[in-house]
């Protein structure tokens, strides 16, 4: 048998599979992108501005604290506790689809400082 008809049998599935081993590991890439802002509390809700589009932090978003610490209550998180407060935080955001309008943005978690 040629060695070339042998080398490119080998090759061409190899390069197939890399492809599709490339393509599948982009499906599991994840939409959140860490952003970080000032987010401003309000009464049950807090929202902070990036870019001009606003990222809602609704109450029981996984958060951390000051010393690492991950907390999950129905509460904000607690450098957003105080309605009227701002604070400068780091989130996960993405825009989350919506069948029936435009996509809302959301904070998936929040880093307080």
């Amino acid at each position: 048998m040629n060695k070339r008809v042998v080398i490119g049998g080998l090759i061409a599935p190899a390069i197939v599979l890399s492809g599709l081993g490339g393509y599948w590991l982009g499906t599991l890439r994840s939409n959140v992108e860490m952003l970080s802002g000032t987010a401003y509390a309000g009464q049950g809700w807090a929202s902070v501005d990036v870019a001009g589009t606003f990222y809602g932090i609704q109450p029981g978003v996984p958060w951390e604290d000051a010393d690492g610490t991950w907390h999950v209550t129905d509460e904000l998180p607690g450098c957003l506790s105080r309605v009227g407060s701002s604070q400068e935080i780091k989130f996960g955001g993405l825009i989350a689809d919506n069948p029936h309008g435009p996509g809302e943005a959301v904070a998936v978690w929040v880093v307080c400082p």
